[in-house]
């Protein structure tokens, strides 16, 4: 799977030479050639370009590069960094709405879909305007809200940049699904057995105070 990743990127980057890839790629079933979706292939008429399904490789790329320091995916998620570093000038905020495989943008606004991940492909510079440039992502990132997607993508961008996620690969063991059934069935049996005690200990308490007033 990361072969057949890695190899289905390289045949995009090298083709457009920007290093970014489209929503949608089509292989050919021959010769094993990868090559972008034509529009409106599964979602929209952007499914050839770069849009808000291929705006999070900068982040799984990266991610990977960061984690495993893959050497082939370090030099992808570099190539995306340097495109978008040269593209916005170094800013964030000039990292635009959406763009062609060649490097036109679609749009002239920006989002923070678009920008945080990015931050995530910054970190495989090499000197201190990469630096700077990660640092500029990281803080525009951490100060900004959009919405449920946007903020999504965002969060596990940010927990990247900040050495805050969990590699997968040092996941050994998980819980298994009986023992994680017993601990629920524990826990419901504990706060039924509390509710119970709580009641029998207010009618114990309301029986004394009558019994207290019946005196007087």
């Amino acid at each position: 799977m990361i072969e057949a990743t890695q190899t289905i990127t390289a045949d995009i980057q090298q083709e457009f030479g920007t290093g970014r890839v489209s929503d949608f790629v089509v292989v050919d079933p021959i010769t094993g050639d990868a090559s972008p979706a034509p529009p409106n292939f599964l979602e929209s008429e952007f499914d050839d370009d770069y849009w808000y399904n291929a705006g999070r490789n900068p982040w799984r790329l990266g991610a990977d590069a960061v984690l495993s320091g893959d050497a082939i995916s370090w030099a992808q998620t570099q190539m995306l960094s340097e495109f978008f570093q040269a593209a916005s000038n170094g800013d964030p905020n000039q990292i635009l709405g959406g763009y062609e495989l060649d490097g036109d943008p679609l749009h002239n606004w920006s989002d923070l879909f678009y920008r945080s991940p990015v931050g995530v492909a910054a970190m495989t510079g090499t000197d201190a305007a990469d630096q700077q440039w990660l640092n500029a992502i990281f803080d525009n990132a951490k100060q900004s809200h959009v919405n449920y997607y946007s903020d999504s993508v965002t969060l596990g961008s940010l927990l990247v940049m900040s050495g805050n996620f969990i590699d997968p690969a040092t996941i050994t063991a998980v819980p298994e699904p009986a023992s994680l059934g017993i601990l629920t069935a524990c826990t419901i049996a504990c706060l039924l057995r509390n509710r119970r005690q709580r009641k029998v200990g207010d009618r114990l308490q309301a029986a004394g105070s009558h019994e207290s007033f019946g005196e007087d």
